[in-house]
């Protein structure tokens, strides 16, 4: 009965035990370190009631696969640009730069999630709250980070150069928690 339970949880809070890794399609775009945004991919609807805004990204972090290994829950967490959530009203490539470090900090907090489920795996925890609880306090935190790195770009345009590098710094620090999906 409690595996049952803890299948029905999984099933909620992941979505299902196994999907098919989206890489692109007309409306997602997986992040991946060669695979930079165009403005092509920006298919949306300009929302016009953005002050001073030109473009945004939206993206999606969730789990893609959920799996048992060793009686411990294991999670495949993907990071995706939504193609028709996503819009812009501009063409200039550093606006297209500012965006791509938006949809940069997306993964980030992707590799900071997979990081922190790793570590809950080493110790064999097996409660899906305390993976559920990660999960939420990361998607708000990249939340956070996304808004003020537009408050300290909007502000002073050369700031864009630093986040960048540090959105880079940061990723490479946890490259090992890259999601390279299998292509089975």
């Amino acid at each position: 009965m409690i595996r049952f339970f803890i299948v029905i949880l999984s099933l909620v809070f992941c979505g299902s035990f196994a999907q098919e890794v989206v890489i692109e399609n007309d409306s997602l775009i997986l992040w991946q370190k060669d695979r930079q945004l165009t403005w092509d991919d920006f298919k949306g609807d300009p929302v016009e009631d953005k002050i001073n805004a030109l473009a945004e990204v939206h993206g999606r972090i969730k789990t893609i696969k959920t799996y048992w290994s060793n009686g411990v829950p294991r999670f495949e967490i993907g990071c995706h640009f939504l193609k028709f959530d996503s819009w812009t009203s501009t063409k200039d490539s550093l606006s297209l730069v500012h965006e791509q470090i938006h949809f940069d900090i997306y993964e980030l907090h992707a590799r900071k999630i997979r990081k922190a489920f790793c570590e809950l795996n080493e110790k064999r925890v097996t409660d899906f709250k305390s993976y559920q609880d990660l999960f939420n306090n990361n998607l708000k935190a990249n939340g956070e980070l996304n808004e003020l790195y537009d408050i300290e770009v909007v502000v002073k345009q050369d700031n864009q150069q630093k986040w960048k590098s540090k959105v880079a710094k940061e990723l490479e620090a946890l490259k090992e928690y890259e999601y390279i999906p299998d292509n089975e």
